[in-house]
């Protein structure tokens, strides 16, 4: 029988594994969704934004300028905040991602976003 100081190192190993599994979860799925969706700017496709506790609020940059840098800074504070139990968002609030989501552009086939994020869950368990 395990006595308490062996059990509080397995828990704490098991929410570091926890951890680490969430944190490459939430970069393949930004990762995949990125290379998934459709370019006619850039602008959706940098506007996946990865955040705790909550979805990113507004979009980040213009369709005429476009910048990842809340994308990255996105993914810095998932690997270097995150804790068990918060929750992880990667969200993407362009006016037009449903209808992108939708099949409207013929770059990228219907419910596309599910896709990529199998994709990414699939990358993940090839590394487990």
């Amino acid at each position: 029988m395990a006595n308490q100081s062996e059990t509080v190192r397995v828990m704490t190993a098991f929410e570091a594994f926890t951890e680490d599994i969430i944190k490459q979860l939430t970069s393949e799925v930004t990762a995949e969704l990125g290379e998934a969706t459709p370019v006619d700017t850039g602008w959706a496709q940098a506007n996946w934004v990865p955040n705790l506790h909550s979805h990113h609020k507004g979009t980040v940059g213009s369709k005429e300028e476009v910048t990842q840098t809340a994308q990255a800074e996105g993914l810095v504070k998932v690997y270097t905040m995150y804790e068990l139990p918060d929750l992880v968002f990667v969200s993407n609030n362009v006016s037009y991602i449903m209808r992108l989501n939708a099949g409207h552009s013929g770059q990228a086939p219907k419910g596309y976003v599910q896709v990529a994020i199998l994709k990414a869950i699939h990358e993940v368990e090839k590394r487990v």
